[in-house]
């Protein structure tokens, strides 16, 4: 029996990898910028974070809160390269009143200007302690090597983040 090519349909093995050939490309192009996306996310969500916690703890400074102490003391933030710490009064590595929290797996903190990797906010008025001028914190996402700069200026108020 003779098949005639008019009434054959369908796509040629050459014309089906094609077609998969382009869907694969298009698909890894999609997943390499979801991941980029993931990235970046993070480290926008560990600064925002952080920002947060910051406004919260000089918010206690400002109103005076005493953390359920008797007596009314300063209020900080100490920084450590995976994770920062709240502390009240002055920072005591192994006090039980400490609150740490970490950043993400991926995030570090690469730098600060703060003296002894410490934010403390005076009670009161929640300016920060010794503070001048501007001050830096930069983080890092280590796995794609994108850092941010978190600019706080002495009164506590954070004017930039680049």
């Amino acid at each position: 029996m003779i098949f005639s090519r008019k009434y054959q349909s369908g796509f040629t093995l050459v014309e089906v990898i094609v077609a998969l050939a382009v869907f694969a490309s298009l698909f890894a192009i999609v997943v390499i910028n979801l991941l980029n996306v993931s990235l970046k996310a993070t480290l926008s969500e560990s600064i925002d974070t952080f920002n947060n916690n910051f406004k919260s703890q000089q918010l206690k400074a400002m109103v005076g809160d005493t953390e359920g102490n008797s007596i009314k003391e300063n209020i900080g933030i100490y920084l450590a390269t995976d994770k920062y710490i709240d502390f009240y009064g002055s920072y005591k590595a192994q006090s039980s009143a400490n609150l740490e929290i970490k950043f993400d797996d991926n995030i570090r903190l690469v730098n600060t200007s703060f003296p002894s990797s410490q934010i403390i906010f005076i009670g009161g008025n929640g300016e920060i302690l010794g503070a001048t001028g501007n001050n830096t914190i930069t983080l890092q996402n280590t796995l794609s090597g994108e850092q941010k700069i978190i600019t706080i200026n002495k009164y506590g108020v954070v004017t930039s983040v680049n």
